[in-house]
């Protein structure tokens, strides 16, 4: 992308695809420790949540991008729309989209980043990625329209917990708390009350 387009990967995804998807919560990183408030998280052991200082390694490219599921909504409405973000503004070809999610050959499942799931009805593509601590799923159901985007990380309690969950025809999922990582624009305080 940087050879066709002339800029560094992760300015080209700034101007590109999160500024037009209102994506204020998201950013790309060469490593995760590069992102303020990822060292607050812990793993699970044993049964227990213990505090873990985010793994240096480099990951930019292949899983840099560091997002919220509410910004995971405005993507993958774009991508559910055919390219076109929520005000209308066409930000892939319509083709593109459509390639990117067609398996490739000698792949089995995988597509250009997606991967087809096929022990799911109706079928779906999806994508995951996972830091030290925290791991994240999105999967796009095409026949249908819809999407999730669930965000996990081990708290206190010993269980995973959901960030937010949205279908991709909302730009917006209800609040969750506590975030999984500090907001980057945006106040960095939220209500817990339902």
């Amino acid at each position: 992308m940087e050879v066709v387009s002339g800029e560094q990967f992760d300015a080209y995804l700034e101007e590109h695809i999160f500024t037009p998807l209102g994506m204020e919560d998201t950013t790309s990183v060469l490593t995760a420790s590069d992102r303020p408030g990822l060292d607050a998280g812990s793993v699970s052991m044993y049964g227990f949540a213990l505090p873990l200082r985010e793994l240096r390694a480099s990951v930019g490219g292949a899983g840099g991008v560091i997002s919220t599921a509410e910004d995971l909504g405005a993507w993958l409405s774009m991508k559910q729309q055919g390219g076109v973000a929520p005000n209308g503004v066409r930000l892939l070809s319509a083709d593109l989209v459509e390639q990117s999610h067609e398996k490739q050959p000698g792949t089995g499942t995988y597509a250009l980043g997606w991967q087809h799931t096929s022990t799911a009805d109706p079928p779906r593509i999806g994508h995951d990625g996972a830091l030290t601590r925290y791991a994240a799923r999105q999967d796009l159901v095409p026949s249908s329209g819809l999407a999730t985007a669930v965000l996990l990380t081990p708290s206190p309690r010993r269980t995973p917990t959901p960030s937010r969950s949205a279908p991709a025809s909302s730009t917006s999922a209800w609040d969750a708390c506590p975030r999984w990582a500090a907001p980057r624009r945006r106040s960095s305080t939220s209500s817990c009350s339902r």
